[in-house]
C-alpha cells in the first residue's frame, strides 16, 4: 500500500485554507527555522482552489460580498481592484452587473473603492492570483500539492493522522486543518434518497448559500410550459438570495406562480413579511449582510405582488407524489396542527445544520473521536483553534463556532482566525525542526 506523507493536510480548498497558507507564507520565522521544505496537501472535492463555492464559478455573477472592501481588511484586494478595475468594468456583459456598476459608478470613478461592495467572483479572481504569486515566491520553502478528491476516513493514533480518500488512496500527516465551508450532506428533516436526488429538489446542503441556480432553476422554469409553484424551506439569507434571483430575472417573472416560504419564525430576517414590507422599505434585510438591501427592492416586488405566502411552521417531511412535491409541516406555535403544501420545486434554505445531522463519513469519524459542542454545529476548540482532545487538529471557517464567524463569508473573520492557526503551526513546525536537529 502506497502512503503519501505530508507535514500538513488541509481538508477543504477554499478561502479558509487560502488564508492559512497566506499567513504561513508571510511569516519569515517559517523559513529561517525549519531547515527543510514543508509539504502541504490541499484536498477539495470541487477543485476550485482558494475560491471555493462563494467566490468561484458556482457563485452568481451579480451576488456581492457581504463586506465592503474596507471591511474585508485586505489591502492587497484594494490594490488589485485599482490595477484591474478598467478591464473588469470593460468586460461587464450582463444586465445585473451593469446595474451594479451604475450604482457604484460614482464611488469607483472617484477611487473610493473601500466603500464598494464588489462581486464575489471578482474577489475569487483576486485570491487566486494572490495565492498563485505567493506560492511561486515561496516555492523553495513550501510545496503545496492539490488533490481533487474527498477525504472519507481518518484515524488518529495520538500523535499523527492517517487518511483514506474516496479513491481509496492513503495519506499521512502530523497536523490537520479542517477548512470546509459548512456542514455537508445535512438532513434536518426526513427525506428519502429519491426525493433528495430529484432535479427539482434544490438544496444548499453541499454548497453553503449557493445553489448553482442558473442550471438548476433558471432553465427548467424558463422552459416550463406553464407557471410553476415553488416551496422555500427556511428564511435565512440564502432564502433572500433565492427570492432576489427569482424576482430579478425577467425571464422567470411570468413563469413563477406562487411561492410558499416555510420557516420557524414565519418571516424573512429582520421581520420582513407581506404585512410590513412598506415600513421596512428602507432597512437592510440583515445586519450580518449589508449587501442585502441590494436585493431588497427585488424581494419586495414579489411581496407586493402577493406571490409570497409566509407560513410559521416546522418541516416534518418532504415527499414526491403525482409529479409534485408534498411538504408536511406542523404549526410551530402549538406543534399539533398538521398541514401540507405542494410545489413543482422545493428549495431548501434551512441553514448550516449540525455535525449530528451530517451523513459525511469524515465528520462522523471526527465526531466519534473528538468532542462536539452540544447544540452547536461544530467541534469544541481550545486555544489557537485546536480541537480539544486532539494534537495538531485545527479548524478554520464556519465549523469553528466562534461568534465572529457566524457569518460564513466574513473575509476579515476568516483571515483573523487563520492568522492564529498559522502562528501555532509555525511554532510547532519550528519545535519539530529543533528536535530533529538535536537528534542528529
Amino acid at each position: 500500500m502506497s502512503l503519501e506523507r505530508f507535514d500538513l493536510i488541509l481538508v477543504g480548498g477554499g478561502l479558509s485554507s487560502a488564508a492559512i497558507v497566506y499567513y504561513l507564507c508571510k511569516d519569515q520565522r517559517f523559513y529561517k527555522s525549519l531547515g527543510k521544505k514543508v509539504r502541504i496537501a490541499v484536498f477539495d472535492k470541487g477543485g476550485d482552489y482558494w475560491r471555493g463555492v462563494p467566490y468561484g464559478s458556482l457563485a452568481e455573477q451579480d451576488f456581492l460580498l457581504v463586506e465592503n472592501l474596507e471591511n474585508t481588511g485586505m489591502n492587497e484586494f484594494s490594490h488589485w481592484i485599482e490595477l484591474n478595475i478598467e478591464n473588469l468594468v470593460a468586460n461587464i456583459d450582463s444586465k445585473f452587473m451593469k446595474e451594479w456598476y451604475e450604482r457604484y459608478r460614482q464611488l469607483i470613478d472617484s477611487k473610493r473603492y473601500g466603500e464598494c461592495y464588489f462581486p464575489r467572483r471578482w474577489f475569487g479572481l483576486f485570491i487566486q492570483e494572490l495565492m498563485r504569486d505567493l506560492l511561486k515566491m515561496n516555492s523553495d520553502s513550501l510545496e503545496v500539492t492539490f488533490k481533487h478528491s474527498e477525504i472519507t476516513d481518518l484515524d488518529f493514533d495520538g500523535d499523527a493522522y492517517s487518511y483514506v480518500d474516496i479513491q481509496q488512496q492513503h495519506y499521512f500527516s502530523k497536523m490537520l486543518c479542517l477548512c470546509i465551508g459548512s456542514i455537508p450532506q445535512k438532513r434536518p428533516f426526513p427525506i428519502n434518497e429519491s426525493v433528495r436526488r430529484h432535479p427539482r429538489y434544490i438544496s444548499n446542503e453541499l454548497i453553503c448559500a449557493h445553489f448553482n441556480l442558473y442550471e438548476r432553476l433558471f432553465f427548467p422554469v424558463k422552459n416550463s410550459p406553464g407557471c410553476v409553484d415553488i416551496v422555500i424551506l427556511g428564511s435565512s439569507a440564502s432564502a433572500v438570495e433565492v427570492l432576489y434571483y427569482l424576482s430579478s430575472r425577467p425571464e422567470l417573472n411570468s413563469k413563477v406562480g406562487n411561492i410558499v416560504l416555510l420557516s420557524k419564525c414565519g418571516h424573512l430576517v429582520d421581520g420582513i413579511t407581506a404585512d410590513n414590507y412598506v415600513e421596512n422599505k428602507g432597512v437592510s434585510l440583515s445586519t450580518d449582510r449589508p449587501t442585502s438591501d441590494h436585493y431588497l427592492a427585488y424581494v419586495l416586488k414579489l411581496i407586493k405582488a402577493g406571490k409570497i405566502n409566509f407560513v410559521q411552521c416546522l418541516v416534518e417531511n418532504v415527499d414526491f407524489l403525482d409529479n409534485r412535491f408534498c411538504v408536511s409541516v406542523v404549526d410551530s406555535t402549538d406543534n399539533r396542527s398538521s398541514i401540507e403544501f405542494s410545489g413543482d420545486f422545493v428549495i431548501n434554505c434551512t441553514g448550516r445544520g449540525s455535525i449530528e445531522n451530517s451523513t459525511s463519513l469524515l465528520l462522523n469519524k471526527l465526531a466519534s473521536k473528538f468532542p462536539v459542542e452540544p447544540g452547536l454545529r461544530g467541534f469544541e476548540v481550545g486555544g489557537n483553534n485546536e480541537v480539544r482532545g486532539s494534537k495538531g487538529f485545527f479548524i478554520n471557517g464556519p465549523l469553528l463556532n466562534r461568534g465572529e464567524l457566524k457569518q460564513v463569508e466574513s473575509i476579515r473573520g476568516v483571515f483573523r482566525e487563520a492568522n492564529i492557526i498559522a502562528k501555532e503551526l509555525i511554532n510547532r513546525f519550528c519545535r519539530a525542526s529543533e528536535k530533529t536537529l538535536e537528534s542528529v
